[in-house]
């Protein structure tokens, strides 16, 4: 079950704005990010653009990670899954609307 959208991209580059990749492992793993084939991983696709840092109208997103197996989820709650899930980075990975 599926509550919408998280958050939306930018289907055009604006200023301040970076691209966003989805990479993948090679297994069952995807995960959301801003550097190209992060981790040495697979670039499935590039999302779109998203901001560096918040403007109005934005919100800050989260990429979330269980060490126990190397999941990552992406939230905008840096608390989300528990306090076994780390936030990458300590701080929000981007903005978005």
């Amino acid at each position: 079950m599926s509550d919408g959208p998280l958050y939306n991209v930018c289907s055009n580059q604006a200023v301040g704005t970076v691209p966003v990749y989805r990479v993948n492992n090679g297994r069952e793993y995807h995960m959301t990010t801003l550097t190209k084939g992060e981790a040495n991983w697979a670039t499935d696709f590039q999302m779109g653009f998203v901001y560096n840092n918040q403007i109005p109208g934005t919100k800050p997103i989260y990429r979330r990670y269980l060490h126990s197996n190397g999941d990552h989820m992406t939230s905008v709650d840096p608390n989300e899954g528990g306090a076994s899930w780390q936030t990458d980075f300590g701080k929000p990975m981007f903005y978005a609307f």
